[in-house]
């Protein structure tokens, strides 16, 4: 592999690892309720629902 190969590999590479940090970044809930929002849907009962929302309580408390 040539020198302007590897820098292309090299720069592929580094440009994919901070678009995947950006869309997660994007994705991410930044508190509880974005949380509960994004998961809510999931929920099949009111059970399931309780659990979801204590779930992300717990995970942003640790934040």
């Amino acid at each position: 592999m040539n020198q302007k190969t590897r820098n292309t590999v090299v720069a592929s590479v580094i440009a994919a690892l901070i678009a995947f940090a950006a869309i997660q970044a994007y994705l991410t809930p930044a508190n509880a309720d974005e949380c509960v929002l994004s998961n809510i849907g999931n929920a099949k009962s009111d059970t399931a629902a309780k659990l979801v929302a204590m779930s992300c309580r717990n995970i942003f408390n640790k934040k």
